[in-house]
This record gives structure tokens, C-alpha cells and sequence, in this order.
């Protein structure tokens, strides 16, 4: 059984033992469902929207013979699950976007890398011609200074126009080949 998902806030470490104990028996999904009821109760004595539970070892009993005789109802636990399910969706996509960035930034440190063996083989005549052909695309003076400084070092430039720079050096490459 995969580990509950328990935000008790200050009085987790007091119902951390019942709630394992008590609800050892139930599935997965019912678990979590008395978990988040449990939270949602409690969050609301906090905010004094109802009183919180008197004896937690008589209160989680209840419910789970409650849950498992197929009678319970979620109330105070739905915007904890959906807050819970919210966050997870979050993690989730922060480390997906993450993966994204490093494959990005590993796809872009390859490219660069080619592109300057690419430079290192060039003949002379062809990187002129590169130098003429990506000049024309750059935005500003300093980019084209910057572009032409790099390439008569046969270096990839960083930064602004390194993205027309590689095209332009893989074209060029292909050219000679």
C-alpha cells in the first residue's frame, strides 16, 4: 500500500498512529478519502466552522466501519483532496518541465558542440561566406560584431543570433560536405 498523503498541519505527529493503524484494513482510495475527511474536519475546527472532533480514537473507528460498510460520505475532505490533487498535478509539471529544460539544454550543448568541430574543419573561403550569409539576419551592430569576432575565431557565438549562428554553420556545413 502506497504511504497516505496526510496534511495535519500541528496536530499531525497526534493522529499520524491512530490513522495508520485504524486504516491498515481499507484500500488505498478509501484510506486517503477518511485522510483528507480527517483534515478537512480539523481545518475547519481551526477556522471555527464546526467543532472538532472530541476523541479522535472513537471518531476514526466510526468512520472506518462507516467507509467500509459502504456509508461514508465525504464533506470536509473534497477541497483537501482536490488541493492535494492540485499540488501533485503542480510537482508533477514542475518536474516535467524540468526534464524538458535539461533535454533542451543538453540538445542546445550538442548542437553547439557540432557546430564547433563544424567551424574548426571549415575552409576559409566557406566561413566568409557564412560570415556574409548570418550577418544580414542579426538585429543589431554589436550582435553582428559580436557573431563576426566569434566566427574569425571559428567559435560559436553565445547569446543573441547563437540560434541563426548553429542553422547557418550546419548549413554551411552541409555545403562543403
Amino acid at each position: 500500500m502506497a504511504p497516505l498523503v496526510i496534511w495535519l498541519g500541528d496536530q499531525r505527529s497526534a493522529h499520524l498512529a491512530a490513522v495508520g493503524s485504524e486504516t491498515v484494513f481499507c484500500n488505498q482510495q478509501l484510506a486517503q478519502q477518511i485522510v483528507d475527511e480527517l483534515v478537512g474536519i480539523s481545518n475547519a475546527a481551526i477556522t471555527n466552522k464546526r467543532p472538532p472532533i472530541g476523541n479522535i480514537s472513537k471518531w476514526l473507528p466510526a468512520v472506518v466501519s462507516s467507509a467500509q460498510a459502504g456509508k461514508f460520505v465525504a464533506q470536509w475532505g473534497v477541497p483537501i483532496a482536490r488541493q492535494r490533487k492540485a499540488e501533485a498535478a503542480m510537482t508533477n509539471k514542475k518536474k516535467t518541465d524540468a526534464l524538458y529544460a535539461a533535454e533542451m539544454k543538453s540538445q542546445v550543448e550538442e548542437n553547439i558542440r557540432i557546430a564547433e568541430l563544424s567551424l574548426q574543419k571549415m575552409p576559409d573561403d566557406v566561413l566568409g561566406q557564412l560570415i556574409n550569409n548570418v550577418m544580414p539576419n542579426l538585429p543589431t551592430r554589436a550582435a553582428q560584431d559580436k557573431l563576426v569576432k566569434c566566427l574569425k575565431l571559428r567559435e560559436v557565438p553565445r547569446g543573441l543570433g547563437c540560434v541563426e549562428a548553429l542553422a547557418a554553420i550546419t548549413a554551411a556545413t552541409l555545403r562543403t560536405e
